[in-house]
């Protein structure tokens, strides 16, 4: 063997067939330490999940209320936020029929739904109070109404609930949302 072999730990045919990859052993430990990993994120990620679901329900009925706000002043025209708690869902539709069915706080064949939307999944929607009413109308300035005798200008809440938490989106009078 010459000098240059000796250094760098033997002859050419000994380089070709060093071991590579991993022993069982290592497989094994890898495995383990996934399996460890695993235990400990994946209940931290139910417990996450309904708290998400809230939350991102919550800011889509804020959300919905702005836009409704913002389609009755583009539009000059009233538009309704009508809530179902016991189906979980909410639409919004523009309350501008003709004659009779105009600002009758009734959505009538001739009014357009502009969105309709559903509770996340786990998440129900508990209340939705605008002076005893489920619905609140955005004039054709922005301002809130509520259902009343003659109608008035007003606000309310809507409170979504999960098995761990619950959020109230509280709309003010001057037509405001926020999340509490």
């Amino acid at each position: 063997m010459s000098a240059l072999e000796r250094s760098v730990g033997g002859g050419i045919g000994e380089m070709m067939h060093k071991d590579s990859g991993m022993s069982i052993v290592e497989l094994m430990v890898v495995l383990s330490m996934l399996a460890i990993l695993s235990a400990i994120a994946v209940p931290n990620y139910y417990a996450w999940l309904p708290k998400y679901r809230l939350s991102t329900s919550a800011r889509d009925v804020l959300s919905d209320l702005e836009f409704a706000r913002g389609i009755a002043i583009k539009e000059n025209a009233s538009v309704v936020v009508q809530f179902n708690t016991a189906n979980n869902r909410y639409w919004i539709w523009v309350d501008n029929g003709t004659a009779a069915n105009k600002d009758n706080w009734t959505q009538d064949g001739d009014e357009r739904t502009i969105r309709g939307r559903r509770t996340a999944p786990g998440i129900s929607l508990t209340g939705a109070d605008f002076s005893g009413n489920n619905q609140i109308r955005f004039t054709g300035n922005g301002l809130p109404e509520v259902k009343t005798v003659p109608p008035s200008l007003g606000g309310g809440t809507v409170t979504l609930a999960s098995k761990v938490d619950n959020r109230v989106v509280v709309l003010g009078v001057g037509g405001k949302a926020r999340i509490q």
